[in-house]
């Protein structure tokens, strides 16, 4: 009987040999796996020689087809955890993008909501003022004309009591109208005037709110635009960083292929 390590030859009828077997059994357990242990009896015949290549090469092919078996699976395994890390990217990205566009259109409606309530609070304060505006005028009109009316009356009585008539007391008359149209004239001109500066400030409130309003909004879209860049950037080095892993996991692999069938080899020959 052979000993365990002991190499022999395939044709010399004196020497024992060491199987193909063996050889895989050494192989792929590190030699502690039991060995087919044969000897070769003096003149076995040709026939016997022949069938032990055969069984040789059929164990030979045997041990190929399981080293490719495990490299195919080796590689798959390599390839598809690639792509569920792709996958858990791309999941990722995609909820940051929902939860960024959710945030913006919540925050970019406060703004806007904040913005219509600012034009409303503006329209009504211009409104009131103007109401004021023309009210106290409305007042200072007719106040006017009390006054005017109890000029004339006041007049008509002093002419009367004076005996004048004619020229004078259509000169007189005419002071007091003339007096009545000036007052007239300076309320109406100081309400027109009140409602132009009133006006005149109510836009510019509306400009300062827009402005406001448009700086929020191109803040809003400046953080939008940095988070969405920042979402983008890490998807890209999540997928390159799969890549790189499969490609490391897929260079190994075939290295340890290629050394185990190089090793394979050597044993059938040696």
């Amino acid at each position: 009987m052979a000993k365990h390590g002991e190499y022999g030859s395939y044709t010399d009828p004196d020497k024992p040999y060491y199987s193909s077997a063996d050889r895989y059994n050494d192989w792929l357990y590190g030699g502690v796996a039991p060995r087919e242990e044969e000897t070769k009896k003096k003149g076995s015949s040709s026939g016997s020689s022949k069938k032990s290549s055969g069984t040789s090469d059929g164990a030979y092919q045997a041990m190929i087809d399981a080293m490719n078996a495990i490299y195919a699976q080796q590689q798959a395994a390599a390839a598809e955890a690639e792509r569920k890390q792709r996958e858990a990217a791309q999941q990722a990205y995609d909820r940051g993008m929902q939860a960024l566009d959710g945030a913006y259109g919540a925050v970019s409606q406060s703004a806007k909501s904040n913005y219509d309530a600012a034009l409303n609070t503006l329209q009504a304060n211009y409104d009131a003022s103007a109401g004021k505006i023309s009210a106290e005028a409305g007042d200072s009109l007719q106040q006017a004309y009390i006054n005017y009316m109890m000029s004339k009356r006041d007049l008509a009585q002093q002419l009367s009591a004076q005996g004048l008539s004619g020229g004078a007391s259509e000169s007189a008359a005419a002071s007091v109208y003339n007096t009545y149209g000036t007052n007239r004239n300076a309320i109406v001109r100081d309400r027109a005037q009140n409602l132009a500066d009133l006006l005149v400030q109510f836009d510019s409130s509306k400009s300062s709110a827009l402005q406001a309003y448009n700086d929020r909004m191109a803040e809003l879209e400046a953080k939008r635009l940095q988070y969405r860049t920042e979402l983008e950037n890490e998807l890209a080095n999540l997928v390159t960083s799969a890549a790189t892993r499969n490609y490391e996991a897929q260079f190994g692999i075939s290295n340890d292929y290629l050394s185990q069938l190089l090793a394979l080899q050597k044993s059938m020959l040696g």
